[in-house]
Order: structure tokens, then C-alpha cells, then sequence
């Protein structure tokens, strides 16, 4: 009998899966999902700054989110 490959996740539904878990405090933190949330958060507080006007302080948070990025792409570039 011949068995399947079961269908592959993506990585973002991975990554949300893992963080809804219960007891999750039990498990090491992947640096990855850490990485990803702090993205998420500097491109929004980037766009409520720009909502406001305030568009000196959407370049540096943009400029910041940036940087992780960067640094997320460095990370799964290391696991590849």
C-alpha cells in the first residue's frame, strides 16, 4: 500500500499555529516566529505614523523593519 506525502504548510501558517498552542511557554522559541511578529509590529506602528502624517517617524520605523528583515532572510538562509 502506498502512502501519500502529507500536503506541506506553509511557513506563516506554521508559524501561527505554533504560537496559538497551549502551554507554549514550555517550548524553546524559534528565533524565526520571534523575528516575524517584531516585523509585523514595526510595519504597523509604521503605517499608523503615516496615517498621522508623521512621516519622518514611518521612515525610521519602515528603516527598522527593514533591518529585520534583513535579519529574517540571514536566518532561513542559514537553515536552507
Amino acid at each position: 500500500m502506498e502512502q501519500t506525502a502529507a500536503p506541506k504548510t506553509s511557513y506563516l501558517k506554521q508559524i501561527r499555529l505554533r504560537s496559538h498552542t497551549m502551554f507554549s511557554w514550555f517550548k524553546p522559541k524559534d528565533p524565526l516566529i520571534n523575528l516575524n511578529k517584531q516585523y509585523r509590529q514595526k510595519l504597523e506602528q509604521a503605517m499608523q505614523s503615516q496615517r498621522n502624517g508623521d512621516i519622518r517617524t514611518y521612515s525610521a520605523l519602515t528603516a527598522e523593519a527593514e533591518a529585520i528583515r534583513a535579519d529574517i532572510l540571514k536566518e532561513e538562509a542559514r537553515r536552507a
